[in-house]
């Protein structure tokens, strides 16, 4: 179990090996990133190739909205929050470092 859960939910193309090399970057290790994806199934290979397949990322795919939703984004996070295992999580937007 990681100290600490950093999410970030995205359905946009490119900018998680920005947000990956940051994260890998801090002094503090004990974390986990889970990225709720939308495009999971077309990238989770390159992820890997960028991380070097790194155990603390967690990419799950982003379950389609629910049937008359405005937005997916609500029930993204909550979908990666139910699969975050840390004491504490923090909220990382897309494109950001």
């Amino acid at each position: 179990m990681a100290k600490i859960s950093v999410v970030t939910v995205t359905n946009r193309p490119g900018g998680i090996d920005m947000q990956w090399s940051a994260l890998e970057r801090q002094t503090f290790g004990d974390f986990e990133w889970v990225l709720c994806d939308t495009l999971a199934d077309k990238r989770d290979e390159v992820l890997k190739k960028f991380s070097g397949g790194d155990a603390r990322i967690k990419h799950i795919q982003q379950n389609k909205p629910k049937e008359g939703s405005v937005t997916g984004l609500a029930q993204a996070e909550n979908q990666a929050l139910r699969s975050c295992s840390g004491e504490m999580c923090v909220m990382l937007q897309d494109y950001i470092w």
